[in-house]
């Protein structure tokens, strides 16, 4: 438990670390563009600074998913059956019961978080054009704490989840656990790869922040996908 708690502590750092090396490189780029207050020279020095500051946020988050990886890989051996005594297993289903609340206030905040952040861009969008990434900026921020909820309460919650399921864990189950894992691990990286180009080669923040809650979409989907067609299978 105390495991769990730590990796979704570290992890959910490791995002909002990210999201700010981004919005620090947006700000940046931003302010030192800004013509009637520096040199074209100058604007290219904001842009540098904007890049040393992100990658070395970039490291840093790095560290904290390798460091955050490393605390649970010593529980690997609860992926085997296991049984835990019963006044054990009855206190946690106890403190399950009481973290229900939490848990759901946590998820009910980070969709809101979700769904109004786009606000940013548009109401900076709306001022002025120029303040656009400043929205964007605050957009990735107020994700970036979204999605902080999720992880570091969704870990908590995977810990009972764990401790308290049936002691055998089928070989379909796992499989769909490596199938629906390997389809995040490409579509989110890819998400964000598309959201960076078109941001600044196409400086389209005002539309290209969709391709978020589109991948959102189409990872619920591959998974229902994937259970329908293993059900037909059987």
């Amino acid at each position: 438990m105390a495991a769990k708690r730590g990796s979704g502590l570290w992890t959910g750092l490791g995002i909002v670390l990210a999201a700010c090396g981004v919005a620090l490189l947006l700000i940046l780029d931003t302010i030192f563009e800004n013509k009637s207050l520096f040199t074209a020279n100058e604007a290219e020095k904001g842009t540098m600074l904007g890049l040393i500051g992100m990658f070395v946020l970039f490291a840093a988050a790095v560290g904290m998913f390798i460091h955050s990886g490393m605390k649970l890989s010593r529980f690997d051996n609860l992926e085997r059956d296991f049984r835990l005594p019963y006044a054990f297993k009855a206190a946690l289903q106890r403190t399950q019961f009481h973290f229900a609340r939490t848990y759901r206030l946590a998820l009910i905040t980070g969709v809101c978080l979700c769904v109004l952040s786009p606000i940013f861009i548009f109401a900076m969008s709306y001022v002025d054009d120029d303040l656009t990434p400043y929205g964007v900026s605050a957009f990735l921020v107020s994700a970036a704490v979204a999605v902080f909820l999720f992880i570091y309460y969704g870990n908590i919650q995977g810990a009972y989840t764990k401790l308290l399921e049936e002691p055998h864990i089928t070989e379909e189950k796992k499989e769909g656990e490596r199938v629906i894992g390997a389809v995040n691990a490409l579509l989110w990286p890819l998400a964000t790869a598309v959201f960076l180009f078109t941001g600044f080669v196409y400086q389209r923040w005002d539309v290209n922040w969709a391709v978020f809650p589109i991948t959102g979409i189409l990872v619920g989907m591959s998974s229902s996908v994937y259970q329908i067609l293993k059900r037909k299978n059987v």
